[in-house]
């Protein structure tokens, strides 16, 4: 069994694509000031269709400079988020955590089977040399700054 790439799509697929986004983004603003949706039920159920399309759009927008599809739904919920353009609030938010521990789950299946074990024991020397060097500099890194910094942290000052 074979999987073919699927070809790249052209520019102006791209560009139609972004114009569906910023209109979806422009529909559901407008529509929360027509509608006058507070948070409750009906909120939550628009912010789950809004989020999902706008990540959908993301991240086939975002597929052009190579970044992941998991990035442009990260992007347009935070875009989207109560501390960028606040369309959703903190309340929906905090309601839509069951939605998030499923999506979890599910990226966790998704990662699990892009995983190929002849791939990685090919290179687990390669792996074991980065894993062994990153940790070595981030723990002198770390180390060293906390040395040249215990001064100015209050907790630090009496070691």
């Amino acid at each position: 069994m074979s999987v073919q790439a699927e070809a790249p799509r052209a520019p102006a697929m791209r560009i139609i694509q972004l114009a569906v986004m910023a209109s979806l983004f422009a529909l559901f603003y407008r529509a929360r000031q027509w509608m006058g949706l507070e948070a409750g039920p009906a909120l939550l159920i628009a912010a789950v269709g809004f989020l999902l399309l706008a990540g959908m759009l993301m991240s086939e927008v975002l597929d052009v400079v190579g970044l992941p599809h998991l990035t442009g739904y990260i992007a347009a919920g935070v875009l989207a988020g109560p501390h960028v353009l606040h369309m959703v609030d903190h309340e929906t938010v905090r309601d839509l955590r069951i939605v998030g521990t499923l999506a979890l789950a599910l990226i966790a299946l998704a990662g699990g089977l892009e995983l190929r074990l002849e791939e990685l024991r090919q290179g687990m020397r390669t792996l074991t040399y980065a894993m062994i060097s990153q940790s070595v500099i981030v723990l002198g890194a770390a180390t060293g700054l906390f040395v040249l910094l215990a001064s100015y942290i209050p907790f630090a000052q009496e070691l």
